[in-house]
């Protein structure tokens, strides 16, 4: 058993905040497969502070995906609060601070994720004010060892989080030194290319997910065209173009298509989300 703060994870495996991976559709699974603790994508403070409607749907809490953690970036100490506070009463059983996206537009454009982290003061009142905003409710910080080489300060910065509370702090390498590791992600099929696939979606419209490693090419299923290949390796990423011009990516033996080639992909496993629960 593992224990942040007051929250029991049933096992030590913990879903990674990615954004544009683990959205609703890959925490189901994930979840299915056992995950200890889930998380949500990235999201904006300010955002979701201004109630933004996209921002909103990031931070969402279905009633199947506890223990969950949801991470927010900024910068402002105020927002920051304020956000964690909305992300607790929408049911976050963890918050997380991101101080370690590295990428331009969070990092240096408003200075939040990797680059708050260098500012060791405001990252350590941000962490305060939060913890203060959500009581007993664990937060929880993802850092790097520092900006580069030259300046790794994660252990002051560690110390300073420790001392106002955090509950636990997960290190990256330096921003100059990050690797991004590709992970896959739910294929999300509605209407027709559901049917094609074998599933019948309901009146209400609710989404069918298709587990990626469950999908194999076959003589009939939903018809495309390939259009590319990643990662090959054992198996590999297929990048298939549907009829309607939809892409999505099915995992496969390497020798199963080629690129330019018709295919029918078909699906093994359906997964049919259920319908969301009342926001909190």
């Amino acid at each position: 058993m593992v224990r942040i703060g007051p929250v029991d994870l049933p096992n030590p495996v913990v879903v990674a905040p990615m954004s544009g991976i683990t959205d609703r559709p890959f925490r189901r699974i994930a979840a299915e497969m056992g995950a200890g603790l889930l998380c949500t994508e990235m999201a904006s403070a300010v955002a979701l502070v201004r109630q933004g409607p996209s921002t909103c749907e990031l931070t969402r809490v279905w009633p199947d995906e506890h223990p969950i953690s949801v991470q927010l970036m900024a910068r402002e100490p105020e927002i920051m609060a304020q956000a964690a506070e909305i992300a607790v009463q929408e049911g976050a059983d963890i918050v997380d601070i991101n101080m370690g996206c590295p990428v331009d537009k969070v990092a240096k454009k408003t200075c939040a994720g990797a680059g708050l982290a260098r500012d060791i003061p405001l990252a350590v009142e941000c962490a305060r004010q939060m913890i203060a905003a959500i009581g007993p409710v664990p937060l929880t910080v993802k850092m790097r060892l520092g900006w580069d080489d030259s300046t790794r300060n994660c252990v002051e910065l560690a110390k300073g989080l420790e001392q106002v509370g955090v509950a636990d702090e997960l290190y990256e390498r330096p921003v100059n030194l990050f690797v991004a590791t590709f992970v896959g992600r739910a294929n999300v099929f509605r209407g027709r290319a559901a049917r094609d696939l074998g599933g019948e979606p309901t009146p209400d419209g609710q989404v069918l997910v298709v587990r990626p490693e469950r999908l194999h090419f076959g003589a009939s299923g939903l018809p495309g065209v390939v259009r590319e290949l990643r990662y090959t390796g054992p198996a590999t990423f297929f990048l298939v173009e549907g009829e309607d011009g939809e892409r999505f990516e099915v995992l496969a033996q390497p020798d199963a298509a080629r690129i330019d080639e018709r295919v029918h992909v078909a699906a093994t496993r359906v997964i049919v989300l259920p319908e969301p629960g009342p926001r909190r």
